[in-house]
């Protein structure tokens, strides 16, 4: 048990503080050269990870009942929070954002979580924040349940109204349409397929600190959302489909050489590109060393003092035996069949407490792990 569970944390961290030592780049780009851009890193070998998923900002509006205790006791706690998740003059108007990853990556994603497929109008919610400052460690959002509704527009109510013209169908778009503000705008409500409690691995999150409420939809859904929340495919509100290339790598120089050549190469300039460099924390890599050393020390002791507390039991019942022994051999029994009789006695036993021990500890292991790891409080 302390064994699966001192691996799994390292594993864990490793990978947090990897990744916190990772300096990466997004690059957002039209879709139709995006994979020409993705091979152009893949090619020079510069990259240790690189996702791609397509990403909008949009508005939703939360009635109190499905404000989740979580997110209401983290406002009162740190009420600046608050303040920047709620940050237009519409009551619970918060930002929403909606994810939808490429066919082959979404295929598998929504196999991992149970899911065969996602309608149009349905969508993923997204329902734990993995943010953690002195104030709050992780936040659930909403009391949304599986079958409800979130609705979204593009733009905060407080922004202005002006009369709606009712567009139901998102293929009916007239090109003359003009963009709605208000709460008279258009919106579009998604049915909850699912409720999970964190994004695809692909996926970034735009902060650590301040909790965003996320769906994730299909490729086309998103689309026909955006054509449909700003009315008109070839108005000039209409934003061209991008795709976001999130770039990992050890190698900065490298990684930044790569970076404006295929800058260069596809006509992009600094605002399709976001850099982040993340601070390093050679302590905290040093102190994962210690753990993992002082683990495998732990594990070793431990077992050692049960194989030389097996090993005494054993000799103990060997010798409160010897009357029953000497029974035996004094019959014909020779002393090679009692050796042989005497292993496979213990080796019984061994295998039997062997068998219950490992199922016992990959209980309680699962058990920590859910209460732990899967509610982001490592």
């Amino acid at each position: 048990f302390l064994f699966l569970l001192t691996q799994g944390y390292l594993k864990n961290m490793n990978n947090i503080f990897r990744d916190g030592l990772t300096c990466n780049y997004t690059i957002r780009v039209p879709k139709e050269y995006s994979e020409e851009v993705k091979q152009g890193f893949i090619e020079t070998n510069s990259v240790e990870k690189i996702y791609s998923y397509f990403n909008l900002k949009y508005f939703t509006q939360l009635d109190d009942k499905y404000i989740n205790n979580s997110l209401k006791q983290a406002i009162v706690d740190c009420p600046s929070m608050g303040e920047e998740l709620f940050y237009t003059s519409i009551n619970n108007e918060m930002d929403c954002y909606i994810y939808a990853l490429g066919d082959k990556d979404f295929g598998e994603y929504i196999k991992s979580i149970g899911l065969k497929d996602l309608k149009e109008n349905e969508c993923i919610l997204v329902n734990y924040s993995n943010v953690k400052t002195d104030y709050y460690n992780g936040v659930y959002m909403t009391n949304y349940n599986e079958g409800d509704e979130i609705e979204i527009y593009a733009h905060s109510k407080g922004d202005g109204t002006f009369e709606l013209d009712s567009i139901k169908d998102f293929s009916n778009i007239d090109d003359g349409d003009l963009v709605k503000y208000g709460d008279n705008q258009r919106k579009v409500k998604l049915k909850v397929a699912k409720i999970v409690n964190q994004l695809p691995n692909s996926i970034r999150t735009y902060s650590l600190t301040i909790p965003s409420l996320a769906i994730i939809v299909k490729e086309e859904a998103l689309n026909n959302i955006q054509k449909y929340l700003i009315h008109a495919e070839n108005s000039d509100t209409y934003v061209e489909e991008q795709i976001e290339i999130d770039i990992y790598s050890s190698n900065r120089e490298l990684l930044d050489e790569v970076v404006e050549r295929i800058k260069y190469e596809n006509n992009l300039d600094d605002s399709d590109i976001s850099e982040g460099l993340y601070i390093e924390a050679d302590y905290d890599l040093e102190q994962i060393q210690v753990t993992r050393v002082f683990s495998y020390l732990l594990t070793i002791l431990i077992f050692a003092i049960t194989l030389i507390n097996i090993i005494n039991i054993i000799i103990s019942d060997i010798d409160t035996r010897k009357h029953y022994f000497s029974i035996l051999i004094s019959i014909g029994m020779t002393k090679k069949q009692l050796t042989r009789m005497i292993l496979k006695e213990y080796i019984k036993y061994f295998i039997i407490s062997l068998l219950l021990g490992i199922i016992l500890s990959l209980c309680i292991t699962y058990i920590v792990y859910i209460q732990i790891f899967y509610h982001g409080l490592y």
